[in-house]
């Protein structure tokens, strides 16, 4: 199996279509293409975009994000909130694409053969869709897209015929048992514990041979009774490890919408508050406003306007004097009204003396200006 060119869409640090041309001329005796790059270049999106292709959401490959725990296959395809943003590029995202799929073709045995995974995601209900397609006219036991990949390439080889440079040495010093088990067994360089589980099986069968009939019928109904509580086992093993997830899918979820709650019930008393605050402004103007007129109002006659049995005191003291006053002005005003004749008609007289006509006519004009006062 050689790859011909590599196709990555919408997927980690790749926007849009981008295709990778692996293919060697025949004449070129070399077998063997580097990719290089900067950091952040987009060396390990690839990467992880191939393995994407062969292993799936596996959890080997959901183990590379950077948390505390695992994500469920859910969250690392749709991503988690301040966490971790899913496998969709984030420009296709604010563009609203939705779509990401990485493609290959191969030249195998069975000639030219295209493979694609693609994802479509729902980001209202946080949910997605992913589908594996191969243009290969499969052969023996093989039924499907995915278990074409796995007769290409097993998924327990990937790792190590996909990985960073800088995990070339990470490898060659593995002390991992689960790494060190991996390669002993995708190597056969066990040799020791080979011969001990081959020979157990020599053992059995040796054993069975020498059994009665009888009882190597029932040995045969115990072995598959027990192969089937395995599988039962399993899937039972299978069934609480979704359920873990699906536990874990719905604490974020709830996580989610207790932010959501804090948040709507932070806004109404954000509202509250200023509103409260604009009325205490206004009561607060309002309150400066009265003050305001009622120091312009307070004069000197405000004791007045605070002690009324004595403004009725003021008033009728004063109507008194008004009315003394009145009558003594009016005696004035007769005794000067018997004078006025006289004072034109007595000496001294002025130079020139007035006319008869000019006394008569002051002397006339006076004793009505006094009249009307």
């Amino acid at each position: 199996m050689l790859f011909k060119s590599i196709t990555i869409t919408n997927l980690f640090s790749y926007y849009k279509e981008n295709t990778f041309d692996l293919s060697i001329s025949p004449e070129s005796k070399k077998n063997i293409i580097v990719l290089m790059g900067r950091n952040g270049g987009g060396k390990t999106s690839f990467i992880n975009s191939v393995k994407l292709l062969f292993l799936g959401t596996a959890e080997e490959i959901r183990r590379t994000v950077q948390r505390s725990r695992t994500p469920t296959e859910k969250q690392y395809i749709c991503g988690i909130d301040n966490e971790w943003d899913g496998i969709l590029n984030l420009k296709a995202k604010d563009e609203g694409i939705n779509e990401c799929s990485v493609k290959v073709i191969l030249d195998s045995e069975d000639g030219e053969v295209v493979v694609e995974r693609n994802w479509q995601i729902n980001f209202q209900n946080t949910s997605y869709t992913s589908q594996v397609t191969a243009t290969a006219g499969f052969k023996g036991d093989i039924n499907n897209a995915d278990d074409y990949l796995e007769h290409c390439l097993p998924k327990a080889y990937v790792p190590f015929f996909f990985f960073d440079g800088e995990e070339v040495q990470a490898l060659a010093e593995a002390n991992s048992k689960e790494i060190i088990s991996t390669m002993e067994r995708l190597l056969n360089i066990r040799p020791l514990e080979n011969v001990q589980d081959q020979l157990h099986v020599l053992r059995k069968d040796w054993e069975k041979a020498a059994m009665d009939q009888s009882i190597a019928c029932q040995l045969v109904e115990v072995e598959t009774e027990l192969k089937r509580k395995a599988a039962k086992q399993g899937e039972l093993d299978q069934k609480i490890n979704d359920k873990q997830n699906g536990i874990a899918e719905k604490r974020e979820v709830l996580t989610q919408i207790t932010r959501d709650l804090q948040l709507l019930w932070a806004i109404p008393n954000q509202a509250s508050e200023a509103r409260l605050q604009e009325k205490k402004t206004q009561k607060e103007e309002r309150q400066e406003e009265i003050l305001t007129d009622l120091a312009a109002g307070w004069q000197r006659d405000s004791f007045l306007r605070v002690l009324p049995e004595l403004v009725e005191n003021a008033l009728n003291t004063t109507e008194t004097i008004a009315q003394s006053n009145t009558g003594t002005q009016t005696e004035f005003l007769e005794s000067l009204q018997q004078r006025l004749p006289a004072i034109f008609t007595s000496p001294p007289f002025p130079s020139p003396r007035l006319e008869p006509s000019q006394i008569t006519f002051y002397q006339k004009r006076i004793l009505k200006v006094s009249a009307a006062a």
